[in-house]
């Protein structure tokens, strides 16, 4: 699997698993019990052939709450997003995507994602 940041084993491993021999593949994580008052975020994976192109996580926002993007990964680009401020270079964001994928390997192992494609 190909990106410009480390990928970690594990997270590799998720990826593989759901992988199909398809130029193009959208990935959906959703919690069903992920709502504005809170649980676990809904995440979107594209893989473009052996790449991961990217990774973003939506959350509620805003007084009359609506589901956004929070925090993303886009290496196809170059780029990553966080709210508030805003977009800058993917390299500033090796740390923080190290820690999202311990997360998220941990969240996907404890059963709370239903996978899409």
């Amino acid at each position: 699997m190909k990106c410009s940041l480390p990928l970690q084993k594990g997270f590799i491993a998720i990826l593989e698993k759901y992988r199909k021999p398809v130029d193009e593949l959208i990935l959906n994580f959703r919690s069903p019990d992920y709502s504005p008052e809170g649980g676990y975020r809904p995440v979107e994976i594209r893989l473009f052939g052996d790449t991961l192109d990217y990774v973003t996580e939506f959350a509620y926002f805003g007084l009359y709450p609506e589901l956004e993007k929070s925090l993303d990964f886009d290496f196809g680009q170059g780029a990553g997003f966080q709210p508030f401020t805003g977009y800058s270079d993917i390299r500033r964001y090796g740390e923080l995507f190290q820690l999202w994928q311990k997360n998220f390997i941990a969240y996907y192992r404890a059963g709370v994602y239903r996978v899409t494609s």
